[in-house]
């Protein structure tokens, strides 16, 4: 009652399967580096072209990405087809949506005291809560900040709408890393600012009833 082979997947929906990522026995969270010539790696690669035909239009920036459940991997794909995206010479911001249990500021070691709640709620200015990643020049980081009140009716904040009027002005990619979709709502109340969404499907984890749409 798993997904198994990539077939599973075509049989259940019509959206188009655009990349294989293998299992890393790797401890490091980033696989994708200037120097990196591992399978990995290289299928992160595939995926950042595969990615960049699906977007036409010099104003699609904006790549939202989610899965059904934890544990399917959403943030380690996140995290390195950021790094793939800023390799390529363009301007990347990757933004922790992970309102309720922040994860990639952990992965680069980054600190998470402001962020995008801080943003939303308390009127924090976007200049002073954006941060290097620390593993390349063109990749920057907005947490997730601390939170106060409900993540879904903090992301319905009208402030949402600027905040990618001004990021899009300002870099080349956004690439957001999201709740689960199956678990909460935030990952829809998001998506209506998403140019394309990934959506991550797991081998021996993902159920087929969750992707027969």
């Amino acid at each position: 009652n798993k997904v198994t082979t990539p077939a599973d997947i075509v049989e259940s929906t019509s959206a188009p399967l655009i990349a294989e990522i293998s299992e890393t026995k790797s401890s490091n969270k980033v696989v994708v580096t200037k120097e990196s010539r591992t399978a990995v790696a290289e299928q992160f690669r595939t995926l950042r072209t595969n990615l960049l035909f699906r977007l036409s239009g010099t104003d699609q920036k904006v790549i939202m990405i989610t899965s059904t459940v934890s544990g399917e991997g959403k943030s380690f794909i996140t995290l390195n087809l950021a790094a793939a995206m800023a390799l390529s010479g363009k301007k990347v911001l990757l933004v922790d949506m992970e309102l309720r249990k922040a994860q990639l500021t952990k992965d680069l070691g980054l600190q998470d005291h402001t962020g995008i709640a801080d943003y939303l709620e308390r009127s924090a200015f976007l200049n002073d809560v954006i941060q290097p990643s620390g593993i390349n020049e063109n990749l920057w980081v907005l947490s997730s900040g601390e939170l106060e009140s409900n993540p879904s009716e903090t992301l319905l904040n009208d402030k949402m709408g600027a905040f990618f009027d001004e990021m899009k002005r300002k870099f080349d990619y956004i690439i957001l890393d999201t709740p689960p979709a199956a678990i909460v709502t935030d990952a829809q109340v998001i998506g209506r600012y998403a140019d394309v969404t990934l959506y991550i499907v797991r081998q021996k984890v993902t159920y087929k009833k969750h992707i027969d749409v």
